[in-house]
């Protein structure tokens, strides 16, 4: 049912790229068309009029935006996987770059998930634990009488396992295996005591787990859970050896206990046993034998990772079963700031109020898997782009409900199935570095567009003008297209794996309902056309020459990528670019300087005409850079 409710997501920039196609093709058709005409009239011939109209417009429509954008798309999937991010879905790597907030599980993610049981409560006395890790290594500040029990009960109600110092299922009772361990409790011979018989598997809505063991000749249940389920269910107590009733006011006891290791970011569980004699009367009236706190140091690089989030403009929530002073006193550590509020709390507000709080809440404490689809509905309706982490199989709704639902690599199949991306090595900063990588890519799609489209124009401008101004066509047919072929696609292709450039995660997230070409890339695309169509038209219009014109041209969209890189503070070396433009250069030089010019129609180029060239590109580099600048700053300033 839940799962139905979360629906489907598709690639939204190629949609975008497609239509952004289409009207340029109308408008180049319809330019090309005014081109044939006027040519025509002034007495041009029918038929190279007509082809040369024609290679104008296969020349100028951007055919290639679509699949470059796939490609680096596919390229970008290729390094986060190499960063431990494995991209289940395309579409997501551009969402995660406008991701305004990250929703993150606490154990595993922002933690080591690495357990260890720090202090037990035993009626009346509270005892530090010594070690850490899975060694099985530690004393006890003291050992009162009936913490024998306690361990043991921590021992059997488990379904984890130890190999020599690594965890196998659950490591919170990996944990109690090592504690009860470290009295000198062996597994072995506690199981061959107590053989378990039956067992109340936990659940995330009843807090608390069973088993059943037969003791001698009869049978003895143990239950471990949440405090406050389990101090409920109970009705005596183990005191110092001896079972006695368990008062109101020892009840209270234990929850202030609870409360101040919670408040040291303690994981606290509460254990009680019942000898039984039906397993459905199991779990009423126990005897309570006390607590046991475990710690799960946060991660080093999660902190890292959150700073890194403060500069994007991301926001972090941290979503948690346990208690609330618990998941407190870890926000602090990591430092997550904000309100915190309880699934309880959560349970009494309505769609309205939940809106309000999820504002200024990022901290939620005690929560079930309903609790988190409500929450990221919430975040969502509140116009929030979300990334949601889980590794339950309950958790699949609420992933599927994300825009981007991270399965953590040690969660369930049918999490990694609703999501859209799995964490390989369940690290908060691997989330972050697939967000900047979204980023990176969604700006190298922005530049290989800008750089593309200020070409065509370019082509497009120069011809129309011409025309327009009475001049003679400044290439034949087979120059255009092949200016087209030879400056466009390689460097087009090397701009799409370019590295992120300077201070990517200092801006904040943009907005998913943005045109890839947004007012800033239009900006850019149209100075850079007037750049090169106004010195390409100069040089024609002095010298008159085709082949200086055609080769100029190819020089000048060479220098493009270059100029459009700056403005995105690209500033370290792209070498495949580098290599994709003195490949478009040597070709250029074959068509001129082999027998291939007779196919072209090209004159070799003298000295005067390599000075004009490189004259005119120093123009190009002086000019763009200045124009590129401009842009960014007013860009900038408009953001802040």
């Amino acid at each position: 049912g839940m799962l139905q409710e979360a629906e489907q997501k598709k690639i939204p920039l190629n949609t975008q790229l497609e239509k952004l196609g289409k009207w340029i093709g109308i408008g180049v058709i319809f330019l090309c068309a005014v081109v044939f005409i006027a040519t025509y009239l002034k007495g041009g011939n029918f038929l190279e009029t007509a082809l040369f109209s024609i290679a104008l417009a296969v020349a100028a429509v951007p055919e290639g935006l679509p699949a470059i954008a796939t490609i680096s798309f596919a390229l970008g999937v290729q390094k986060m996987a190499k960063k431990h991010a494995l991209i289940r879905k395309l579409p997501s790597v551009e969402t995660l770059g406008s991701t305004t907030v990250i929703c993150t599980d606490k154990t595993g993610t922002l933690t080591m998930n690495e357990m260890t049981v720090r202090k037990i409560y035993c009626p009346s006395e509270i005892i530090d634990v010594g070690g850490i890790g899975y060694s099985g290594e530690g004393s006890f500040s003291s050992k009162p009488n009936g913490i024998e029990m306690l361990l043991k009960a921590g021992m059997l109600c488990n379904n984890a396992a130890l190999q020599g110092q690594t965890a196998i299922g659950d490591p919170t009772e990996a944990a109690l295996i090592v504690s009860a361990m470290k009295s000198g409790l062996r597994r072995e011979d506690i199981e061959k005591e107590f053989p378990r018989t039956n067992e109340i598997p936990f659940s995330s809505e009843r807090k608390m787990m069973t088993t059943l063991h037969r003791d001698g000749k009869s049978t003895t249940a143990f239950s471990k859970g949440s405090p406050e389920t389990i101090l409920q269910k109970c009705t005596k107590t183990l005191y110092r050896g001896r079972i006695r009733p368990l008062t109101r006011v020892e009840k209270n006891e234990i929850m202030k206990i609870n409360e101040s290791f919670a408040k040291d970011a303690l994981r606290v569980l509460a254990f009680a046993f019942k000898p039984v004699t039906q397993k459905d009367s199991a779990e009423k009236e126990m005897i309570f034998i006390g607590l046991q706190a475990m710690i799960d140091p946060p991660r080093m690089e999660a902190r890292e990772a959150l700073l890194k989030c403060e500069d994007a403009g991301i926001r972090v929530v941290m979503i948690t079963g346990d208690q609330l002073l618990t998941a407190e006193a870890i926000a602090r550590e990591i430092g997550i700031k904000g309100k915190a509020v309880s699934g309880e709390e959560l349970e009494k507000m309505n769609e309205k109020e939940l809106l309000s709080a999820s504002k200024e809440v990022n901290i939620y404490a005690r929560v079930s898997p309903e609790h988190k689809l409500r929450i990221i509905t919430a975040l969502k309706k509140a116009g929030n782009i979300v990334a949601m982490t889980g590794d339950g199989i309950n958790d699949a709704p609420a992933l599927k409900k994300a825009d981007i639902g991270i399965a953590v690599g040690s969660g369930t199949d049918v999490a990694k199935e609703a999501s859209d991306m799995v964490l390989v090595n369940d690290n908060f900063a691997t989330i972050v570095g697939a967000v900047e990588e979204g980023r990176a890519i969604y700006d190298n799609i922005r530049k290989f567009s800008a750089f593309l489209l200020s070409c065509n124009l370019a082509e497009v401008l120069i011809v129309f003008i011409a025309v327009m101004l009475g001049m003679p066509l400044p290439f034949i047919a087979i120059q255009i297209l092949w200016i087209n072929l030879v400056t466009d696609s390689f460097p087009a292709l090397a701009m799409g794996v370019d590295s992120a450039g300077k201070g990517i995660m200092k801006k904040k997230p943009r907005n998913p309902k943005e045109h890839i070409v947004s007012g800033s890339v239009a900006a850019s695309i149209i100075a850079l056309a007037i750049i090169v169509t106004a010195i390409t038209l100069l040089v024609y219009s002095r010298f008159e020459s085709k082949t200086l014109a055609f080769t100029l041209l190819v020089a000048l969209e060479l220098l493009v990528p270059a100029i459009i890189r700056i403005g995105y503070r690209a500033y370290s070396l792209n070498i495949w670019l580098a290599g994709a433009c003195l490949l478009s250069f040597a070709l250029q030089l074959a068509v001129i300087y082999t027998p291939l010019s007779k196919v072209f129609d090209t004159v070799a180029p003298g000295l005067q005409e390599w000075g004009i060239i490189a004259a005119s590109c120093i123009a190009l580099l002086v000019t763009g850079i200045a124009a590129e600048v401009l842009i960014r700053k007013s860009k900038e300033r408009a953001a802040a």
